[in-house]
């Protein structure tokens, strides 16, 4: 799935375009002997104080949260290319249940996007709290959140310049230590 600020009054999009309801399918592309990869450009708009967009994969069951324990997840590894930054988030239910205005230091690891295909690997003690947030204030680490993950999002880092484009390719993204029989 993915989001942008339109719906709050910004301007940044995607290429190709994204509507709430759209199908995902059309950012999935052919590419030369990799099969298919997730490609993505993400526009900086200039309506809003912190422009944001991003894409992610969510459990839901029922058209409601659903929280998925990871905790034997080690790491978690994709390939990436592309131009400009990227935040890889995992949110959770400890940091849902913070207070409204409280509950968006989801923890995350940014990365500089690489102009050729090139492994990441992110263990999880390097996955930390947004920094200002009141998750960073109270120490939360991923021992904290692991057992109730419902998302894993991927948003570019905008310079808050009108027109900034981030060049987003995606493959192959792999959760170190789980099993299909652990996401059940």
């Amino acid at each position: 799935y993915g989001w942008d600020d339109v719906q709050n009054g910004g301007s940044s999009f995607f290429i190709p375009s994204y509507g709430p309801d759209s199908n995902f399918t059309k950012y999935i592309v052919p590419y030369e002997g990799m099969g298919k990869v997730v490609h993505i450009q993400f526009v900086s708009g200039n309506k809003r104080e912190i422009p944001f967009a991003g894409i992610g994969c969510k459990s839901t069951l029922n058209n409601q949260k659903y929280y998925i324990n990871l905790t034997e997840m080690t790491a978690v590894s994709f390939y990436i290319k592309g131009k400009g930054s990227v935040r890889i988030s995992f949110s959770s239910k400890k940091v849902d249940d913070y207070t409204e205005g409280n509950n968006w230091g989801d923890l995350q690891k940014i990365i500089t996007i690489p102009s050729q295909w090139q492994q990441v690997t992110i263990p999880v003690d390097e996955l930390t709290p947004a920094v200002g947030s009141q998750q960073q204030i109270d120490g939360l680490t991923w021992l904290d959140v692991r057992d109730s993950i419902r998302a894993i999002h991927f948003e570019p880092i905008f310079q808050n310049n009108l027109g900034d484009t981030t060049n987003l390719w995606l493959d192959n993204i792999y959760l170190h230590g789980i099993g299909d029989f652990d996401l059940k």
